[in-house]
């Protein structure tokens, strides 16, 4: 299961909706090139209105290229039915919207739609799909419950829950911990790493928070103006130039490890000299293969900082 793109140019129409483009709109992304890689968690990275939201939106269907293709398993993803499509990837959305007194098994319920056929009956096999989401959320006590009632947290993971459902092999997610605190934001995180892990989900999703995407991911994707500026595993793709280039900070980076996972960990000291956007001095590993990254700190690296001039 691949989804990749090609020369992804992408536009809004001045004046009309997000759905609407034209190749003579100033571009929002411009020319994009990437593969996304089968089993991966991958972070996108950058500042607000860099691209990171309306790239997704084309990956995930739902926003028309101007130019350039998206493919799913190597076809353009026109050729795809909506529930063809729908059957291999999801798209979690910012801020999604419940109607009010729907209950939590009825919104996970919806996650089935793709799999149902004319009348829209619910089989067996459907019934199996919601009770398994419901499980591996944690929302089995809140099912009757009805949603709009939940916390933060808990209609994240019911959203969630829906995302599983529909049993995708993709599941892109636009900032899927705003507005939640930060105990709730480590428990989105931690599920959907436990997601990947043991049921072998493809995750792409867009994150603010850096040390998060450092922690949770394989690949980050730092974007910046329209185009992705570092494209690499969080070690060699955290870098104090790219924070300074892409952020216009300073930081401290520190070395954490768990286990086999090493990510980079920084610290802001404040605002840098150069101003966002403006080219620093960058090292060749910021666009690196993502497949063949270096070699991880040793131990003497952990402890060491590094600090951005």
């Amino acid at each position: 299961m691949t989804l990749s793109a090609e020369n992804l140019v992408l536009s809004y129409s001045s004046g009309q909706s997000a759905s609407s483009t034209t190749s003579e709109a100033s571009p929002v992304v411009s020319e994009v090139s990437l593969t996304l890689q089968e089993g991966e968690i991958t972070c996108l990275i950058g500042p607000n209105g860099c691209g990171k939201s309306t790239l997704l939106k084309a990956l995930a269907g739902l926003l028309p290229p101007a130019s350039g293709q998206v493919f799913l398993d190597n076809r353009p993803l026109p050729h795809w039915s909506r529930k063809a499509m729908a059957r291999r990837m999801t798209l979690l959305p910012q801020n999604p919207v419940a109607p009010d007194d729907l209950s939590v098994y009825q919104l996970v319920s919806h996650g089935r739609f793709a799999w149902q056929g004319l009348f829209g009956r619910m089989t067996q096999q459907d019934l199996d799909a919601v009770e398994q989401a419901l499980h591996l959320t944690g929302m089995d006590q809140l099912r009757h419950r009805s949603f709009n009632t939940l916390s933060g947290g808990e209609r994240q993971r019911g959203w969630i829950a829906l995302a599983l459902a529909q049993q995708a092999d993709i599941l892109l997610l636009d900032e899927p911990t705003t507005y939640l605190d930060i105990g709730h934001q480590l428990e989105v995180l931690e599920l959907l790493a436990q997601l990947n892990r043991e049921h072998q989900r493809t995750i792409v999703m867009v994150l603010h928070d850096i040390n998060q995407a450092s922690q949770y991911s394989d690949r980050i994707l730092a974007m910046q103006q329209g185009r992705i500026i570092a494209d690499d595993s969080p070690v060699n793709a955290i870098t104090p130039e790219m924070m300074q280039q892409v952020f216009g900070i300073q930081v401290e980076l520190m070395m954490r490890q768990q286990g086999d996972k090493t990510w980079p960990y920084g610290l802001p000291v404040g605002r840098s000299s150069h101003f966002p956007g403006q080219d620093v001095d960058t090292p060749s590993s910021m666009t690196g293969n993502p497949s063949t990254t270096g070699n991880p700190p040793s131990k003497t690296d952990n402890q060491c900082m590094q600090k951005a001039g």
